[in-house]
């Protein structure tokens, strides 16, 4: 579990909870990571959010901040891309706990903390599939994908901003609520 901590017992929590195998029809099968995201303020978070990610998101995130911030980034250690077993329960598990230190690393780091880069990786995939939702007037769908959203970006409060970007890009292209 990786915390970002204000004080004891205080602050945000990220832990891979689980991983599964996709094997969508339309998508090369891989493995998809459960990432959960909390906030402790004395009390457990009773209203956490989780998003998925596969290893692709987190190299993505990291390639992203290596190149951002370099000095910062220097120590930490990604787990390796393989050709041949990529579904085997000890890679899983050792890549979970790769993603954890990267996200570790991450918060203990305020300029990474506070990046786009991580902004990006916790909510761009999510936001893109209500935006679909949202084009085809499916409000019912989005909405539980936003409300999530809504819920990870209160976990940190500086983000109530990001919030209020997309609401107000995207109400042009809404047009009227049904």
């Amino acid at each position: 579990m990786t915390q970002i901590m204000a004080e004891k017992k205080q602050g945000l929590t990220f832990e891979i909870v689980s991983a599964r195998i996709s094997d969508v029809f339309d998508e090369k099968k891989h493995v998809v990571y459960a990432l959960q995201v909390r906030f402790i303020s004395g009390n457990d978070d009773m209203s956490p959010s989780v998003v998925e990610r596969r290893y692709t998101h987190f190299l993505n995130l990291y390639n992203a901040l290596k190149k951002e911030h370099p000095q910062l980034m220097s120590t930490v250690v990604f787990p390796k891309k393989v050709l041949i077993g990529n579904f085997d329960n000890d890679l899983i598990s050792t890549r979970s706990t790769g993603f954890e230190s990267l996200l570790n690393h991450i918060s203990t780091e305020s300029r990474l903390r506070t990046s786009k880069s991580l902004l990006d990786f916790l909510q761009d995939t999510e936001l893109s599939k209500a935006k679909e939702f949202i084009k085809k007037e499916d409000y019912i769908t989005a909405c539980p994908i936003l409300e999530n959203n809504f819920k990870l970006l209160n976990k940190d409060p500086s983000q109530y901003f990001s919030l209020c970007q997309v609401i107000h890009i995207q109400l042009p292209s809404l047009g009227s609520w049904k």
